[in-house]
């Protein structure tokens, strides 16, 4: 009799695992890819750029860049790079945050992370090349930290009932992510990231969108880390995935961008380099 007790209770553990196992499977579970490839672009003559805090990419090939102190730059698909904007002739452009270009590739906003406030840019095609036309300052965005220095770091666009959004990431305290109405600016709704992309991200350094499936892409320089984050309204979130990006490859990892076909590609201080992450 005990020893049909003890083979019932074995029976029953197995199915309780069987279960566990199951439920697991047709949940959506944070992975990080392992099988992530890296490829490494260097960009030749660009020692002046250090500090590149946003990217945008276009899908002709071209990439816009903000810099600390250059201001806005071009990027040609031969690795050419040219200056739309100074920062030197133009303070209002001295520590820019992010950029992101409208999905009809249209426009260009950039942010600064010292004053918050956001700049709309027509984008046009002249004699092949890309040029910047006119700005308008659209406004400020509202200040929800405590730390100056740790404000809104880098912007996307998101497109919700046939509208195109501003999203912007706080950098830290809190972390968190706001929504804006473009051209005005009205907050829609400043929302906190769940627990998880917390302990991942030890700050939110950019962030890209997905228009196809809504999801956004978020950055950490402090852990080199890439999340993806599906929203589901009401501020409510599902950690969909993470990147680890290793020291060696970019070791102060600061903009990301998501391509035409998927991809990501993500640079950073120091070195001008652009990584393309593939297959993840």
């Amino acid at each position: 009799m005990k020893r049909l007790l003890k083979r019932s209770n074995v029976f029953r553990f197995f199915l309780i695992g069987v279960a566990v196992f199951s439920f697991v499977l047709s949940t959506d579970v944070c992975f990080c890819k392992e099988k992530a490839e890296f490829k490494i672009r260097e960009i030749p003559g660009s020692e002046f750029i250090k500090e590149v805090s946003g990217i945008a990419a276009l899908s002709n090939g071209y990439y816009l860049l903000v810099d600390d102190y250059q201001g806005i730059l071009m990027c040609t698909p031969d690795s050419k790079m040219k200056t739309l904007v100074s920062a030197s002739s133009d303070k209002r452009f001295k520590e820019l945050e992010g950029v992101c270009v409208s999905n009809d590739e249209k426009r260009v906003y950039v942010i600064s992370e010292s004053t918050s406030k956001v700049f709309e840019f027509p984008l046009e095609v002249k004699k092949g090349s890309m040029v910047l036309g006119k700005f308008r300052e659209l406004g400020c965005l509202p200040r929800i930290g405590t730390n100056e220095n740790q404000s809104w770091e880098g912007i996307t666009l998101l497109c919700e009932n046939g509208k195109e959004i501003l999203v912007a990431g706080n950098q830290s305290k809190p972390k968190s992510l706001g929504y804006f109405e473009l051209p005005g600016l009205k907050q829609i709704s400043v929302e906190n990231l769940p627990g998880e992309a917390k302990d991942e991200l030890g700050d939110i350094s950019d962030l890209a969108a997905d228009q196809r499936t809504g999801n956004l892409f978020l950055l950490s320089d402090v852990t080199r880390t890439i999340v993806e984050l599906a929203r589901s309204g009401n501020g409510n979130y599902t950690l969909k995935r993470k990147i680890k990006i290793p020291a060696d490859v970019i070791e102060h990892p600061e903009a990301i961008c998501l391509e035409s076909n998927g991809d990501l590609t993500v640079t950073g201080e120091g070195k001008l380099e652009f990584l393309r992450i593939v297959g993840y």
